[in-house]
């Protein structure tokens, strides 16, 4: 699993997100925006406006994840 951390210059909050991940040795990609001109990827993803805006980004899922999700979505269909 890939973790990006949406950050703006000057936000304290977007330190303490970055300084948690650290401490807790989690390995993530911190992207610095502007958020007056945000990155078009931000859009689909749900992005209000507001930083830190943290995504992961799932890899491929391996067999035995996919079928516990499809039986998650089923369970959930009924």
């Amino acid at each position: 699993m890939n973790i990006r951390i949406y950050t703006k210059p000057g936000c304290h909050d977007c330190a303490q997100a970055r300084a948690l991940a650290n401490s807790r040795k989690v390995e993530y990609q911190a992207v610095v925006i502007d958020p007056q001109n945000p990155p078009p990827e931000l859009a689909p993803l749900g992005w209000g406006g507001k930083t830190p805006f943290v995504v992961t980004i799932a890899e491929e899922p391996s067999d035995e994840v996919f079928l516990a999700m499809i039986g998650c979505a089923l369970a959930r269909s009924y």
